[in-house]
């Protein structure tokens, strides 16, 4: 049976569940956490950006929800594709990086060999949708540059900090088109053997410098870093190429299965001195059940940006085949994970020989961590599109098995009300330090679940430590289940989740067959579509071309499919509109419903439903948006001295609602407020959201300005006089001044004055804020101090921030003049 394309029924639910998760560990973490799961089967999340000639095979050529991300094309010269996660995350923390792969060539597209490969890199987190660019073409891997090409010359990655390349033709690994160093080559015997096919390669800091030598005490850019050489080596390049490797070499007419080409790869980025260097280490998996194997494992000594970003790339020249990346996950290390896979695409609920409707699920549940942990809380659920879950009637475990756990404890739950087992596993897990531990549950659909979806959702928590990062504790898979005869379905999709008040909502509706027989155009393929009162569409009439839209009230309309729509096909021409803005408030349900009738107009001008019964559950879709809210109120501007005691920051957020914090837009949340660092002299810019659970609120902004002390300036006027006499003024020779403190600072002064009494101190003298003082008569004999105390006064903060500046001392010598001293007189009385 041709594969179908499937519409997942919760591609919207989909969407919710990453944010979902992702808000998971925002709101559950005291630090900052970064943990970003994807596995491009379908709708990708908002923060992962796509783009060249990178793709989503879902509903192309794969089944919507079983597809893959194509990072190139095959059979296509010079393409690149990139994809990556617009989140940023410290550079003091780690990141581990998991992913499956595939890398093959259509026997129809004429490849003449495997190339070039794809690279995972790091990059400055300063780079984004409006300043990211790609590095070059073919052996470049995106990520280093392309010198002498023609027609390009094409630097490295924006802000590339590193790049590891899994090299199928050869030249990443090799010092040509501007890349400098390489691996050493396989043997000398010809041209070919130049090439360094079937390697790994690291790749370091995109630079200025495109020499090959250090110039100015600038390294080369994109400088080789170190390599592995993989596979057998031949004194030819092109033998050491044509083995299966790090790509599939066979030509063939479809993706290998995984028992003909399956790679995992993890690869782990550590701080070895925070802020300083970093060890990579990569490893991979050659089967679904067999063990990782380290491939790689170095350190750079090259000092990373304090926020960094991650992603893939790939590219092709002469050589091209396709670069397909899978079930992403990318989450800091030093703690308890769990990742989920299951071993079908696609399920249907009878078995036509191909054990269409058996399913092995294999759970992976990882403790980071240097010590063992006991009694972690496993969780195991089997549900439908709406979260319910399937009965033994639809689905039935099998088996369930473990390995590499201490111990493990583990069964089915049981109902409390009808005292029956039920598809959900539960237990307690005892796992050592730094180990993995498998879970392998095995089951048979027996029924179409609603929604037509397959839903398996696993969770691990520890009980005898504090996880801070709970985004990698819930994995989830998903999968299509096909049905029997025509099954219509329909999905409401948005790009935003979130009501835009402002602009506007987009809106998708995607209609599919996902049963095993055509729908025939002679019948009707209706949707209807009611939209809200006070909304408008806002539409070009070729956002549904394909479809006949009427009018059928004031607020509802039906569309009409004009083509047939195959078996197991979506439809092409998917309906798209867009509301005016909706009272962004409240929640506003967007919904739809579809309909397949019998004939034009069905029997006696009667519409009949020609759609099994059984079919219908998944016809109509809706979307809940939610409000956004508020930006939270804050103090834009908060001014410490330097060294100051900072206080926490703050920040006001509606009732029900978390701040989340940031140190800069996009980067990972913290959902305690910051406590600024007053050692430094300058502007830190923090920013603080807040979030109902879905959608998170527009930035609010705090620039923390850490003062400079005020310079003091100097004083002059040392004098002599008699007691009870008039005193000259203290004159100010240089003012004093206050470089970066802000135009509402009012500069004052202080002067004090030290007396010639044995145990005196510095006293203020009151009324004297002059940058002159003019002492008044002393009648104490003997050396009198005055000093000048400078203090900038900041409107709003004058209790909270005085820092003073104390000038030079300036001495007035008061004499007693009523007696008359003359040292020779007490000579002449000894004579």
């Amino acid at each position: 049976m041709k594969l179908f394309q499937y519409i997942i029924g919760s591609l919207v639910k989909k969407a919710l569940f990453f944010l979902v998760i992702l808000f998971s560990i925002l709101l559950n973490t005291a630090q900052a956490q970064f943990t970003i799961t994807e596995n491009f089967k379908g709708q990708v999340g908002a923060d992962i950006i796509v783009g060249e000639h990178a793709s989503l095979t879902s509903g192309v050529d794969d089944p919507i929800g079983a597809g893959w991300l194509r990072l190139t094309p095959g059979g296509i010269e010079n393409r690149r594709g990139y994809a990556y996660v617009n989140r940023t995350f410290p550079s003091t923390l780690g990141v581990i990086i998991d992913f499956e792969y595939k890398l093959w060539r259509k026997l129809n597209n004429n490849e003449f060999t495997a190339g070039d490969g794809f690279s995972i890199f790091l990059f400055d987190g300063q780079y984004g949708p409006s300043n990211f660019k790609p590095g070059g073409y073919g052996g470049a891997l995106i990520y280093a540059p392309l010198v002498g090409g023609t027609p390009w010359d094409i630097p490295g990655l924006s802000g590339g900090y590193i790049g590891l390349g899994f090299d199928s033709f050869g030249n990443y690994g090799n010092e040509v088109e501007g890349r400098f160093g390489s691996i050493e080559p396989d043997a000398t015997n010809g041209s070919a053997s130049s090439y360094r096919p079937n390697s790994i390669i690291l790749r370091g800091p995109t630079t200025t410098n495109r020499e090959s030598k250090i110039e100015n005490g600038i390294q080369p850019t994109n400088r080789f870093l170190g390599g592995k050489k993989l596979g057998t080596r031949y004194a030819d390049a092109n033998n050491t190429r044509n083995q299966t490797e790090v790509h599939y070499f066979p030509l063939t007419q479809k993706r290998p299965t995984d028992t003909e080409f399956y790679r995992r790869v993890q690869i782990e980025i550590r701080p070895v001195v925070s802020g300083k260097s970093y060890r990579i280490i990569a490893r991979w998996a050659k089967s679904r059940t067999g063990p990782f194997v380290e491939l790689f494992n170095s350190v750079t000594n090259d000092v990373p940006p304090e926020l960094l970003k991650m992603g893939f790339g790939a590219a092709t020249g002469g050589a091209r085949q396709y670069h397909e990346i899978r079930n992403l996950l990318v989450t800091t290390p030093g703690n308890l994970r769990l990742t989920k896979r299951a071993d079908k695409d696609i399920l249907r609920r009878v078995d036509l020989g191909r054990e269409d409707n058996l399913v092995s699920y294999t759970i992976e549940v990882v403790n980071d961590t240097e010590s063992p942990l006991r009694n972690i809380s496993f969780v195991d659920s089997l549900t439908d599109i709406n979260g319910k879950i399937v009965d033994k009637e639809t689905f039935e475990i099998l088996s369930i098995k473990d390995q590499g756990f201490i111990s493990a404890e583990l069964k089915e739950d049981v109902d409390k009300v009808s005292n029956k087992k039920v598809n959900k596993i539960i237990g307690s897990l005892n796992l050592a330090a730094s180990s993995t531990g498998i879970i392998t549950v095995t089951g048979e659909l027996k029924k179409i679940p609603a929604g037509n979806l397959l839903v398996n959702t696993a969770n691990v928590m520890p009980t005898d430590i504090t996880d801070e990062d709970l985004g990698n504790n819930t994995s989830v898979v998903q999968i299509p289940v096909i049905a029997e005869k025509v099954d219509v379905t329909l999905e409401n999709i948005s790009p935003l989740v979130c009501l835009d008040g402002v602009n506007g909502n987009n809106f998708e509706l995607q209609v599919g067959n996902v049963g095993s027989e055509p729908v025939e155009k002679k019948n009707r393929v209706v949707v209807v579509k009611e939209i809200p009162q006070g909304t408008k569409f806002l539409q070009n009439p070729s956002d549904y071309d394909g479809w006949e839209r009427e009018k059928i009230s004031e607020n509802k309309y039906q569309y009409t499919a004009k083509v047939d729509i195959e078996s197991g096909r979506i439809y092409a021409k998917t309906i798209k509109y867009k509301l005016t803005p909706i009272n962004n408030t409240t929640t506003y349900t967007d919904a739809s419903e579809v309909f397949y009738y019998r004939g034009s107009t069905g029997s006696n001008g009667v519409n009949t439903i020609i759609e099994p019964p059984e079919n219908r559950g998944n016809n109509k879709s809706s979307i809940t948006m939610r409000p956004l809210p508020k930006k939270p109120d804050v103090v834009g501007k908060v001014y410490y001295c330097v060294g100051e005691v900072a206080e926490q920051l703050s920040a006001k957020g509606d009732e029900g609602n978390r701040l989340l914090w940031y140190l800069n837009k996009g980067g990972a949340a913290a959902t305690v407020a910051y406590t600024p660092n007053t050692s430094v002299v300058g502007t830190t810019t923090y920013y603080v959201t807040q979030s109902n659970g879905i959608c998170e609120s527009i930035s609010a902004q705090i620039d923390v300005i850490v003062l400079s002390p005020p310079t003091a300036g100097t004083i002059s006027g040392n004098q002599e006089a008699c007691a009870g006499t008039a005193l000259g003024t203290i004159s100010s020779k240089q003012n004093a001044t206050i470089p970066n403190w802000p135009g509402t600072t009012v500069l004052t002064y202080r002067w004090e004055k030290l007396a010639p009494i044995a145990g005196s101190s510095w006293a203020t003298i009151q009324g004297a804020n002059a940058e002159n003082y003019t002492p008044g008569a002393e009648n104490i004999v003997g050396v009198w101090k005055y000093r000048r105390v400078a203090i900038p006064v900041l409107a709003g903060k004058e209790s909270a921030c005085r820092p003073e500046a104390i000038s030079n001392e300036v001495s007035v010598t008061v004499k007693n003049c009523l007696i008359i001293s003359n040292p020779m007189l007490r000579s002449r009385a000894r004579k």
